[in-house]
């Protein structure tokens, strides 16, 4: 029998100069909080690695392994003797960890159940589930297929009808098709209760997030994208459909937030918080009228700049709103249209970017380069548009072909991917697509040349000496490839107006 049940979010592997983001576990609290409601006898416990071990780093083939060790977690599951452990593996780098973290708990005791959730084994389980110390995979939402899971169990019943689960039978791997749920507002609150509430509280400008109240936690108001964006997983765990929460579900356990735990800054981490436009004028004049102007928030996740307009920006403002980072990805429009899929038009960016600036709102751009079909000019048009918008902050990322997105299929079907793609080395700082206009190294170059040339869109340049310093120190011998690609494209480039010729690659 079932009778205890541990969720643990494992450590998070990150780039030596990125500090890990001190967010809630929402995916396993949801999972939690089914389960107590469903089965009160339960005995349920959630282990936050990460939270509990914000200060504790080891150092992990090149990178930081941050939050408690290997050793402490074994402890704890040795401590509490779960029946059956969950682990949320939302990023295809955490993947070692949690295989070393399913063989310990095979060694505290062979018998429990392990089962691993979130994007990475969604799109991976056959590879994941190579590994014999894991039982089972849930892909997309695991809320009522890990209660499932556990009934079934308990009962001797058949498994194979249980949504999103991925098992063996007859040592041979099998998957059941994903089903979202439609009603989002049937679903508890996450399990607040579970955890130490205070951990989220510890933050800092170095932390990862734009903070402004010092006291701010992460929740989601909608889920799924209808958007296809070529580099995008979102899909797979969250769906293609906009399953958005009511505005009075979304403010009710903002007030739980609030008044029970006392935070005073929501980060939403919504893919399309606005999508629904009139859902989203009235969740801010709820807030409007509950708080007037002492509760702030954030969209860290990126807002869709074409949902937006004058009206609904300055709702978000007077309702508590002090920063969004806009998804615009490209500064080039054959980019945006032909490679990625997005539906926005540049002339649209600069106008709702003058508004949100109007209403003094710090502004980040997410931008993605090293996509099959750009060339070195299309990139440079993107990375001198995002310095000319005149933003707070920019964070230019290289193209990353994670296993399940149609990027990924484009450039397994196109052999553009070099090398082997483990999935443990797999971070937005290091690039993995060769095509025949760039290479990853070409890519690495652009992304230096451009943060050499002025760090963020409202810098100016610096002093000589001093930049070129930094640039040593960041870039070592790259140095002098990037100095020649900034010459390059200040000269050459301006000279040739002659536009390329671009290649379209599809999914074959």
């Amino acid at each position: 029998m079932i009778n205890k049940v541990l969720l643990i979010y494992p450590p998070l592997t990150i780039a030596k100069n990125d500090y890990p983001k001190n967010r809630f576990p929402l995916g396993l609290a949801y999972i939690a909080g089914v389960l107590c409601k469903k089965l009160p006898k339960l005995e349920v416990a959630i282990l936050d690695s990460v939270a509990e071990g914000v200060t504790t780093k080891v150092e992990v083939d090149g990178m930081n392994q941050w939050g408690l060790s290997v050793y402490d977690i074994y402890k704890r599951i040795k401590e509490f003797s779960p029946d059956i452990i969950g682990i949320s593996s939302q990023f295809s780098i955490q993947s070692n960890v949690v295989f070393e973290l399913c063989e310990i708990i095979k060694v505290v005791n062979k018998k429990t159940i392990t089962v691993i959730g979130g994007a990475h084994p969604t799109a991976a389980y056959e590879r994941m589930m190579s590994h014999q110390n894991i039982d089972y995979i849930i892909r997309g939402e695991g809320e009522y297929p890990f209660l499932k899971l556990i009934n079934a169990l308990n009962r001797d019943l058949p498994i194979n009808g249980i949504e999103g689960l991925v098992y063996r039978e007859h040592q041979m791997v099998q998957y059941n098709p994903n089903l979202w749920i439609k009603d989002l507002d049937s679903l508890p609150i996450p399990a607040y209760h579970l955890l130490n509430m205070e951990l989220y509280k510890r933050t800092s400008g170095e932390r990862g997030w734009i903070v402004q109240s010092g006291k701010p936690v992460n929740m989601i108001s909608s889920r799924g994208c209808p958007f296809k964006c070529v580099f995008c997983g979102i899909k797979l765990v969250a769906g293609q459909t906009f399953r958005p929460r009511s505005a009075k579900n979304v403010l009710a356990e903002i007030d739980i937030l609030v008044n029970q735990y006392g935070f005073n800054e929501i980060h939403f981490e919504d893919d399309n918080l606005t999508l629904n436009y009139n859902r989203a004028e009235e969740i801010f004049d709820g807030l409007i009228e509950r708080y007037k102007g002492k509760l702030t928030w954030a969209a860290p996740s990126g807002i869709a700049l074409w949902t937006l307009d004058e009206n609904l920006i300055k709702k978000m403002k007077e309702s508590g709103c002090t920063s969004v980072n806009i998804a615009i990805e490209s500064g080039d429009e054959f980019t945006l249209k032909n490679i990625i899929h997005k539906p926005l038009k540049l002339k649209k960016v600069k106008e709702i970017v003058q508004l949100l600036q109007k209403y003094n709102m710090h502004v980040t751009g997410f931008w993605v380069i090293g996509l099959p079909g750009e060339t070195r000019r299309s990139i440079w048009r993107t990375l001198d548009y995002c310095r000319g918008l005149g933003l707070d902050n920019n964070q230019i990322a290289m193209a990353l072909p994670y296993k399940g997105t149609e990027l990924y299929d484009i450039c397994k079907s196109n052999k553009l991917i070099k090398g082997q793609l483990e999935d443990s080395k797999i971070t937005l700082r290091n690039a993995h697509i060769k095509t025949k206009e760039f290479s990853p190294s070409l890519i690495k170059v652009l992304v230096a040349a451009d943060r050499f040339i002025v760090v963020n869109g409202k810098d100016r340049y610096r002093r000589i000496p001093f930049r070129l310093i930094e640039l040593n120190k960041r870039e070592g011998w790259r140095s002098f490839r990037v100095l020649l690609e900034v010459l390059r494209h200040h000269t050459l480039d301006k000279m040739n107006t002659k536009e390329e010729k671009r290649k379209v690659y599809i999914t074959t």
